[in-house]
């Protein structure tokens, strides 16, 4: 993994070349639903994990284009390979929001930790001391599979409301049941993540406002302030621009 800040130009130029290597494994990421380690090792090699990382964690504060045109590149050679590159590198941004603990913790093994993001509210989340207890199950939670950390998105009773917060869990604390079985995107592993009953502190938990409105913690870069809406287009749409641009199109 990178050791130093991968710039937009930096993380392009991997991508390309990984492209070149996920290509030959893409057939074989369609088949068995999941990418090939080689493949993952070589997206969280790039830079893609820690390009929305702030810079202060050893991420580099990307830009929009940067990631636009780096996730494009790679998925001309597997499309599942960029949109997973994709939502990695939106994981990094999620984290962002976090309380500054919550943030040291999520990146203490370095920037390039990857963070995968179950954004629907199809959990639920219980005050207790200290923090929280978390239930749910989110389906089509790409990249699950090799993710190390998941920012999930479930319920919480406030003022008689049920208000959305997302809630980051380390790996040990989820389960993933293996439902995907789409006909195409297989490769991206979207299974379905699994928590029960599990504790939270209070350090891990931000409300979901908070991204929609861009209100970082410890952060001033445009990337973090940006409100969530205008991004958000930004982690699907790219994918399926290199794709397009692959004539006959590209398995995986």
């Amino acid at each position: 993994m990178p050791s130093s800040p991968t710039s937009g130009t930096d993380l392009r130029a991997g991508a390309q070349e990984l492209a070149s290597l996920a290509v030959r494994y893409a057939e074989r990421a369609d088949s068995e639903r999941a990418l090939s380690p080689v493949v993952t090792e070589g997206i969280l090699g790039a830079g893609f994990a820690r390009y929305f990382v702030p810079a202060r964690w050893g991420g580099r504060d990307g830009s929009a284009t940067g990631l636009l045109e780096a996730v494009a590149a790679l998925a001309q050679g597997c499309t599942s390979a960029g949109w997973c590159a994709s939502v990695l590198a939106g994981g990094g941004r999620m984290g962002a929001y976090l309380p500054e603990d919550g943030q040291a913790e999520l990146w203490a093994r370095g920037a390039d930790t990857a963070v995968v993001g179950a954004l629907l509210p199809r959990g639920g989340a219980t005050a207790v001391s200290g923090g929280w207890r978390v239930t749910g199950e989110w389906d089509c939670t790409s990249a699950v599979g090799f993710s190390d950390w998941a920012l999930v998105c479930a319920l919480v009773p406030q003022d008689g409301r049920r208000v959305p917060w997302f809630f980051a869990l380390p790996r040990s604390d989820y389960g993933i049941a293996d439902t995907w079985t789409s006909v195409g995107m297989r490769g991206t592993g979207s299974h379905t993540l699994v928590a029960d009953n599990v504790f939270v502190p209070a350090h891990r938990g931000f409300p979901r406002r908070h991204m929609t409105e861009g209100r970082a913690v410890g952060s001033d870069a445009r990337c973090h302030t940006a409100p969530q809406p205008l991004l958000g287009g930004l982690f699907l749409g790219a994918p399926a621009l290199g794709a397009a641009r692959v004539p006959g199109g590209r398995r995986g």
